[in-house]
């Protein structure tokens, strides 16, 4: 599994942290696994 930050995740979806924060929230994208830091989310690649 690999980790991505969220800007990454953000980035590659075209939206905002905000508005990648805003969808998790409303359930419109799955939540995602965090580290115990919580900067990183780790999603599979696949």
């Amino acid at each position: 599994m690999e980790t991505y930050t969220p800007n990454q995740i953000a980035g590659t979806l075209q939206v905002s942290t905000t508005m990648l924060r805003r969808y998790e929230e409303q359930g419109l994208i799955p939540a995602v696994p965090r580290t115990s830091s919580t900067r990183f989310r780790r999603r599979s690649s696949g």
